[in-house]
């Protein structure tokens, strides 16, 4: 009988296979710890060589302010961050208000990435 993989063992593999990531996150910085972890997994996903892409969307928008250390790391390993141009619309953020590491795009970049061939999506 052949030997089931835990989850550990899946998320190391998931980690050594390189591969395009898609995350989305919908959440302020303010709807606790787990935004910030998010994106901390983002980095650790770019860190081990994948190509990752961070779409904030909805309340996420906020963690595009200027200043985030986060998002300059990200920046710096490669990492792409878009955020929703309707989101950040509908809460008065036009793009010189946000971070020069982001990108503002509509939900149409974020669907091509979704649906492409072999990227690993993840919404949070």
């Amino acid at each position: 009988m052949p030997r089931r993989r835990n989850d550990r063992e899946e998320a190391v593999q998931l980690v050594n296979d390189p591969s395009r990531y898609l995350l989305i996150e919908s959440q302020g910085p303010w709807a606790g710890p787990n935004a910030g972890r998010f994106l901390d997994d983002a980095r650790v996903l770019a860190e081990a060589g994948h190509e990752v892409c961070v779409f904030l969307v909805q309340d996420g928008v906020f963690a595009a302010a200027p200043g985030a250390p986060q998002l300059e790391r990200l920046a710096e390993l490669g990492a792409q961050v878009w955020v929703d141009d309707f989101s950040a619309a509908q809460r008065a953020l036009s793009a010189r208000k946000l971070s020069p590491h982001v990108t503002v795009t509509g939900m149409d970049s974020a669907a091509r990435l979704l649906l492409s061939e072999g990227c690993r999506n993840v919404w949070h």
